[in-house]
C-alpha cells in the first residue's frame, strides 16, 4: 500500500481525490466528496477520463467548477511557449506529406493529432491550411526570385509525367527546376520553380506555353542558358518551333526523331504563340545513353549466335526474377541461399537491368551452387555454361556504360563539362573491349560503339567543348585528336575579352614613376592578362577542384558549366525511378 501523501498527476483533481496506490500502469484514488463512504476509483496514469466520468455522474456541480478552473488555467497559460507550440503544429500540418486538404477537417485525424497534446492546441481547418500553403508558396517564390536576380546564368530542367491519382485515373504533371552555381562558393544550388497539372490535350505548344509562363513568372527568360529535357518528341518539337534562333542554331536531330510540323496548326494558333521564345534545348544525356543501351543494343540481334544466347539467358532470368514476388516460399529460399533478395529490373531504367544481371553474375562467379539451388527450388532450368559465360561478358561490356550513367546522374557535383569527357572515356573503354577475347558479346560492343560515335559528332558543339576545357578536372586532357585539341584551345581563347586600349595606355604612363619606388613587386595571377591566365590554366595538370583565383577562368567556368547534362533531378524530385 502506498502512502496517501502522494499527489495524483492532475493538480486540479487533488481537491476532489486523494492518491491511494499504483498498480502497473494504473493508479487508484479515493473520492473525497463521497466520504464518509469510501469510494475507490481506478484510472490510467496518462488519462483522467474515469475521474471526470465519476464527477459527471455523482457530483455534476463540482465538475462544472472544475471545467471553469481548467478554462481559466488555459487562459493564463497562453504564453509565448504555448503559442510557439501552436505555430509548430500549424507548420507541421502545412508541410505534411501531400494529401487532400480536407483531411484536416476529419474528426479521426483531429483526434490523432491531439492525442497526448495540450487541449489548448487546435487543428487548423482546411481553409486556413489552404491560405497558409498559398502564403508559403508566394514566400518561397519571392525568395527564389531574389536569389536568381543575382545570378547571371540560369539553366533549367523540365519533365512531364502521368501520375496515378488514388489508383483511379491519371493526370499529367509538368515540372520545371532551376540550377545555378553560387558565384562565391562555386557550389551547385537548385530550386523547384513549378509543378503544374496539365489540363486538356498534352501537345508541344502546351509545353512551350507552360515553360515560357514559368520563366516569365520568375523573370529569368533572358538569362536561361539552356533547358535540359528528355528526348521525347513533344519536348523536341516545342523547342524546334519556339527556340530563339538568334541565340543558338537548331540542334541536329536523330534520324529516328524526325518529325514534320504542319504549318496549318501553327497558322491557326492563337496570337500568344508568336510571343513565346524558348532558350536553347539540351537533350538529357542519360536518356540518350539509355537509348544506346536498349535501342542500339538491339541491333546486335542481327548476329544469330548473339541473338540465340541473349534470348535464352534473359528468358531464364525473367522467369527467376518474378518468382520471389509470386511466392513467399521462393522469396525466403532465395534470401536464405543468396543472403539477399534478387534485384528486379524496371522497364524505364536500363541501369536496373544491368544491376540485376550483375547480381546474378556475382553469385555465379563466387557461389555457383547457390544459384543452382534457387533455380531447382523454383522448378526452372539451370543456366548452362554458355549462358553463364554470356552473363559474365554482358556485365563486362556494359559496366562502362552503367558507370557513365551513374556519373552523369550526379547533381551537386555535376557540371556540363563532364559530358564530353565521359563520352570519350566510354568510347575508349568499349574500344578496349574489342581487343579482348569475347566469345558472344563482340557484336554488342560494335553496335554500342556505332551508337556513341554517331552521337559524338552531334555533341561536338562549341559550348559543350568549352565547358569541358574550362573544367579543372579535364582541361584539354580528354582530347587525343590534335586537330580537335587545337580547335578547342582556340575556342577558349576566343572567349577571352580583348584588352582595353585605354587601360593599357594608363598602365604605360605610370611606368615613368616606377624607378622612384624601391619596393619589390611579386607578379601573381592578378597581374597577368586574361589571355595569360587561360594559357597558364590550360598548361597545368588537371585536378579535381580549383579555387579559380584567376578571375577570367572563374567567369568562364560559371558561364559554361552551370548547366546540367541530364534531367535526373526531375526524376529524383518525384522518386519514380525504381518504383
Amino acid at each position: 500500500m502506498a502512502e496517501n501523501n502522494e499527489n495524483i498527476p492532475w493538480p486540479l483533481y487533488n481537491e476532489y481525490f486523494s492518491y491511494h496506490e499504483k498498480k502497473g500502469q494504473n493508479i487508484t484514488v479515493k473520492c473525497m466528496l463521497c466520504l464518509p463512504v469510501t469510494k475507490l476509483l481506478s484510472t490510467a496514469i496518462i488519462s483522467s477520463s474515469n475521474l471526470r466520468k465519476h464527477l459527471q455522474r455523482q457530483h455534476p456541480a463540482k465538475l462544472k467548477i472544475l471545467e471553469q478552473k481548467k478554462a481559466e488555467k488555459r487562459k493564463c497559460e497562453d504564453t509565448p511557449s504555448t503559442s510557439s507550440k501552436i505555430q509548430k503544429t500549424s507548420n507541421t500540418l502545412t508541410n505534411w506529406k501531400i494529401q487532400p486538404l480536407q483531411v484536416v477537417d476529419n474528426k479521426s485525424f483531429i483526434d490523432l493529432v491531439m492525442l497526448g497534446r495540450d487541449s489548448a492546441l487546435s487543428v487548423m481547418c482546411s481553409k486556413t491550411l489552404r491560405s497558409n500553403l498559398v502564403q508559403d508558396a508566394e514566400r518561397m517564390r519571392n525568395n527564389i526570385c531574389s536569389t536568381l536576380e543575382q545570378i547571371d546564368f540560369v539553366p533549367t530542367t523540365a519533365d512531364c509525367w502521368y501520375i496515378s491519382v488514388f489508383k483511379q485515373f491519371f493526370v499529367e504533371v509538368f515540372w520545371v527546376g532551376a540550377h545555378w552555381i553560387n558565384p562565391s562558393t562555386l557550389e551547385r544550388e537548385s530550386a523547384a520553380l513549378a509543378c503544374r497539372r496539365l489540363k486538356g490535350k498534352y501537345t508541344f505548344d502546351v509545353l512551350a506555353k507552360q515553360m515560357y509562363s514559368i520563366y516569365l513568372n520568375y523573370s529569368i527568360q533572358n538569362k536561361i542558358v539552356c533547358t535540359t529535357t528528355d528526348n521525347g518528341s513533344k519536348f523536341c518539337k516545342a523547342f524546334r518551333v519556339y527556340e530563339n534562333q538568334e541565340l543558338e542554331e537548331r540542334e541536329n536531330e536523330d534520324d529516328n526523331d524526325e518529325e514534320f510540323i504542319e504549318l496549318t496548326s501553327l497558322l491557326e494558333g492563337d496570337d500568344y504563340s508568336t510571343e513565346i521564345i524558348l532558350p536553347p534545348h539540351h537533350r538529357c544525356a542519360c536518356h540518350t545513353l539509355h537509348l544506346i543501351a536498349t535501342k542500339d543494343a538491339e541491333k546486335a540481334m542481327i548476329n544469330a549466335r548473339y541473338k540465340q544466347i541473349f534470348r535464352s539467358t534473359l528468358a531464364k532470368c525473367h522467369k527467376l526474377w518474378p518468382k520471389q514476388n509470386q511466392s513467399t516460399q521462393a522469396a525466403d529460399k532465395i534470401k536464405d541461399m543468396l543472403g539477399a533478395y534478387l534485384k528486379t529490373p524496371v522497364v524505364t531504367r536500363w541501369n536496373s537491368l544491368y544491376d540485376a544481371m550483375l547480381q546474378i553474375n556475382n553469385h555465379i562467379t563466387h557461389v555457383p551452387d547457390s544459384i543452382n539451388t534457387c533455380m531447382d527450388f523454383c522448378a526452372l532450368p539451370r543456366f548452362t555454361d554458355a549462358e553463364r559465360e554470356f552473363i559474365k561478358e554482358y556485365c563486362q561490356v556494359m559496366c562502362p556504360l552503367s558507370t557513365a550513367l551513374d556519373i552523369l546522374q550526379e547533381e551537386k557535383r555535376m557540371y556540363m563539362g563532364y559530358l564530353l569527357p565521359v563520352l570519350y572515356s566510354l568510347k575508349d573503354k568499349l574500344d578496349a573491349q574489342i581487343m579482348k577475347s569475347l566469345i558472344y558479346c563482340k557484336p554488342l560492343v560494335q553496335v554500342l560503339l556505332e551508337g556513341i560515335e554517331y552521337r559524338q559528332s552531334i555533341w561536338w558543339k562549341k559550348e559543350l567543348v568549352l565547358a569541358s576545357c574550362v573544367h579543372p578536372r579535364f582541361k584539354l586532357a580528354w582530347l587525343k585528336d590534335s586537330e580537335k585539341r587545337e580547335q578547342a584551345e582556340n575556342w577558349v581563347y576566343e572567349e577571352i575579352p580583348s584588352p582595353n586600349p585605354k587601360m593599357q595606355t594608363s598602365g604605360a604612363a605610370d611606368l615613368e614613376y616606377n624607378d622612384f619606388f624601391c619596393f619589390t613587386f611579386n607578379a601573381d595571377v592578378h597581374t597577368k592578362t586574361p589571355h595569360e591566365q587561360v594559357k597558364m590554366f590550360l598548361s597545368e595538370q588537371p585536378k579535381e577542384t580549383d579555387s579559380f583565383s584567376r578571375s577570367a577562368l572563374r567567369k568562364l567556368f560559371i558561364k559554361h558549366n552551370t548547366a546540367l547534362p541530364t534531367s535526373a533531378s526531375a526524376e529524383r524530385l518525384f522518386s519514380f525511378a525504381g518504383n
